[in-house]
């Protein structure tokens, strides 16, 4: 095998190990699981980053490969483009919120993997991307290892969050009438769409959507979630132009209650 097709495959190899960890490791450490786990903006987000990386790449190699461009120039070009849709994506697209460390990361990720292999020496090309392989999976396997509560320590940890385990749990509603002196009240339980947290924490937030009919939520460990009206008035006894809605989280479920406004 000739030394420009040797050079080929590792290229291949070091790219494809970037998209590995771009959808597998890189969300589990950010958000509890691999790529289907991730839901709303910030599966959008990491789509974008891997459509753009992937098309980077596919220039890149045929650029350098076959019309022989040359490589750290190529590398920037197309890192820069590659970043470039992915930004102008959120500028034209974005209506809800996402994560600012997923952003920062993709970039990060993404020009990591696009500039190192030129830059690389030839004769230590090989060498270079391994330790920079086994150095990046190291640190994203120890964030995705510590325990925030969950069960176990650092390795059910580990392949709890890699597996998507904790994406998976089952979820259940379940609505009691709660008779009140005043009012009739709808309360409705939802298990399952939030992740437990064993250890109690309190505080927390909950308001109106600003960009929907539904729900901003905030637990007290930091989680930001978006709920939509479907779910939030799916099972009230009132209509939502006429209801006001009280929420409370738990631990392992989160309380919606409905009463009728007061005229």
């Amino acid at each position: 095998m000739s030394v420009r097709s040797r050079s080929l495959l590792y290229e291949i190899g070091w790219h494809a190990a970037i998209l590995v960890i771009l959808l597998w490791l890189l969300p589990a450490a950010l958000f509890g699981g691999p790529f289907f786990s991730v839901t709303g903006l910030n599966k959008q987000i990491l789509e974008w980053f891997a459509a753009a990386y992937f098309a980077a790449v596919t220039i890149y190699l045929v650029l350098v490969f076959r019309f022989d461009s040359p490589r750290i120039l190529t590398a920037l070009l197309v890192a820069a483009g590659a970043l470039a849709v992915v930004y102008l994506g959120l500028l034209l697209l974005s209506s809800g919120a996402y994560s600012r460390a997923l952003i920062v990361a993709g970039t990060a990720l993404v020009a990591l993997g696009l500039v190192t292999p030129p830059i690389a020496p030839a004769s230590l090309r090989l060498p270079v991307g391994l330790a920079a392989l086994a150095a990046l999976v190291g640190v994203l396997l120890i964030a995705i290892g510590r325990s925030h509560g969950t069960a176990g320590g650092f390795f059910p940890t580990l392949a709890q969050r890699l597996s998507g385990r904790s994406a998976k749990e089952p979820r259940s509603r379940r609505t009691d009438v709660l008779r009140t002196s005043a009012y009739t009240l709808s309360a409705t339980y939802y298990s399952g769409y939030l992740p437990a947290y064993n250890q109690r924490a309190q505080g927390g937030a909950v308001a109106p959507d600003p960009s929907g009919r539904g729900y901003l939520l905030v637990r007290s460990r930091g989680d930001l979630y978006r709920l939509k009206g479907s779910i939030l008035t799916k099972g009230a006894s009132c209509m939502w132009s006429r209801s006001v809605c009280a929420s409370r989280l738990t631990t392992r479920s989160l309380r919606l209650t409905f009463r009728k406004s007061v005229s």
